[in-house]
């Protein structure tokens, strides 16, 4: 049975009542009656949820919650309404959105959906009410070595015509990032980086792998930010990962003034051996203040946090799935059965229904799997593999609907083996979504144009197709889920649009590195 436990006040009744249908999720429950009765199940353990009848809210909900809030075995309490749907029309002033409850659940909803966003709400909870000051405390007795190492930087920022010298300390959530000594400020200084901006930090944090970029206006992975590093003087990077108890927890980051650094095999080991030593002050700051059950405990609660979100993510999308699968069912036994039935208007309505149902069915597919990706539960299969004959299925599964719009497919593959690390369902879902689009918007009787280029790091897809632009949210959704997923391939997508109508669409990959 789960630790978590649970007081329900109020809304003990239904068939079966909401206190068993709890216990069957492996909560534990204490039941009161009315509020009258709370202290009493209070006195028997602080409870980690609140389960509140939203017809005893009263005259006064907002200070009722207010109450509840104040209470210290309740601080660290969610507090989550549950209601008749739909309510009483006598609770229409009530908006439960806006007292600052940490969830509003319906009766009508399934146990598991029940159970998930109880759950998920928990640990919001939680993670508001969690004391961070041991983390400020870390990086305060970290002062002295932030001094020392600023005189170590500063000294090695004279050699190979370095720019800037600087080690920064990743966020536990991978989104952040903390300069804590860099060779051009001053000891005392740090500030924080929104790691969107610095593409170099997120692949050093997946791969653990230094990573040597030889000009940044040539590198695609450097391509978001070349005109940050451009204005800033720096042609070139050397990043160097920090480990810490075999996790990436930083990175030494060394910016040159110029493409194609000259770097000696000692030039790395002295690299190295300051990311090293750089690990093994942090670590010792660590256990000194003995964080590391602390940050292990986090952890934990972060990964059930996404635990519980992908099942209530999974509960919402199914039973989204049900009436599309529905609609889209009844419509196609609607066309098969009655088309001849149906004047043009009606038939070109319905043929509109039944695609509009494929799409978003196959959108929330995409979502789904998205969900999974983010919280870990779906490992991509990445490996080495030709992208020449998952190119070709591509162009196998798609030029029918080329034909039928009457355009010419013109596709310039490699003939040799033309290998890059991905997997492939996800990548030729990303191509076919990608074309089926451009087959979409480009004008009847035109040219779609597929090329690939073999560059040192990374392959690229390229696909020109021209058409009129249209503001279309289904298709941006669309893009940043393809984003996403080559995030995770640690690849990237970008898509440009011309004079004319015309859109360049820009897919890279990885290419596996050589064995040294």
């Amino acid at each position: 049975m789960d630790s978590t436990s649970v007081i329900v006040v109020g809304a003990d009744e239904g068939d079966p009542p909401v206190s068993e249908i709890l216990r069957q999720q492996g909560f534990r429950v204490r039941v009161a009656a009315c509020l009258d009765g709370l202290p009493d199940a209070i006195r028997k353990g602080d409870p980690d949820c609140v389960l509140l009848d939203f017809s005893l809210m009263g005259s006064d909900p907002a200070g009722l919650v207010t109450h509840l809030r104040s209470l210290d075995h309740l601080h660290g309490s969610a507090l989550v309404l549950i209601a008749s749907d739909p309510l009483p029309s006598d609770s229409s002033n009530l908006d439960p959105f806006s007292l600052c409850v940490d969830d509003y659940l319906p009766r009508s909803i399934s146990p598991d959906e029940f159970a998930a966003r109880l759950r998920a709400a928990i640990m919001r909870r939680r993670f508001l009410c969690q004391d961070f000051s041991r983390d400020n405390r870390c990086l305060e007795n970290m002062k002295q070595a932030r001094f020392a190492l600023q005189e170590i930087l500063s000294e090695l920022s004279r050699f190979k015509n370095l720019g800037r010298c600087s080690i920064a300390l990743l966020e536990e959530e991978r989104q952040s990032a903390h300069v804590v000594a860099s060779s051009d400020a001053p000891p005392s200084a740090q500030w924080s980086l929104d790691l969107a901006d610095y593409p170099e930090l997120i692949e050093v944090s997946r791969t653990g792998s230094p990573l040597v970029v030889s000009d940044v206006r040539t590198s695609p992975l450097m391509a978001p930010v070349v005109k940050r590093l451009d204005s800033a003087g720096f042609r070139s990077l050397l990043v160097v990962p920090v480990l810490a108890r075999g996790r990436v927890v930083g990175a030494m980051v060394l910016r040159f003034h110029e493409p194609e650094p000259d770097l000696s095999g000692e030039d790395f080991f002295l690299c190295r051996l300051m990311a090293m030593l750089f690990a093994r002050m942090l670590d010792s700051v660590v256990e000194d203040q003995g964080l590391a059950p602390a940050t292990e405990g986090v952890a934990g609660d972060r990964g059930r946090f996404n635990q519980h979100r992908e099942e209530f993510t999974a509960s919402a999308l199914h039973a989204l799935r049900a009436p599309v699968a529905a609609i889209h069912g009844f419509g196609s036994l609607l066309r098969e059965s009655c088309l001849s039935q149906l004047d043009c208007d009606q038939r070109d309505y319905l043929e509109k229904v039944i695609a509009h149902c494929g799409e978003l069915n196959g959108l929330l597919c995409n979502i789904l799997d998205l969900s999974r990706l983010i919280s870990g539960r779906h490992c991509l299969d990445v490996a080495p593999r030709d992208l020449g004959i998952l190119l070709r299925c591509v162009y196998e599964k798609t030029w029918p609907s080329a034909l039928r719009r009457g355009l010419l497919f013109q596709w310039d593959l490699p003939t040799a083996p033309c290998y890059a690390l991905f997997e492939t369902a996800g990548i030729q879902q990303i191509l076919c979504g990608l074309l089926e689009d451009a087959i979409e918007r480009a004008p009847l009787g035109s040219t779609l144009y597929v090329q690939v280029e073999d560059g040192n790091e990374y392959i690229g897809v390229f696909i020109e197709d021209h058409g009129e632009s249209a503001d279309d949210e289904n298709g941006d959704l669309h893009l940043a889920l393809y984003r996403a997923i080559m995030e995770a391939h640690q690849g990237r997508l970008d898509v440009s649009h011309g004079e004319g109508g015309r859109r360049l669409t820009q897919l890279f990959l990885r290419k596996p590195q050589p064995l040294n």
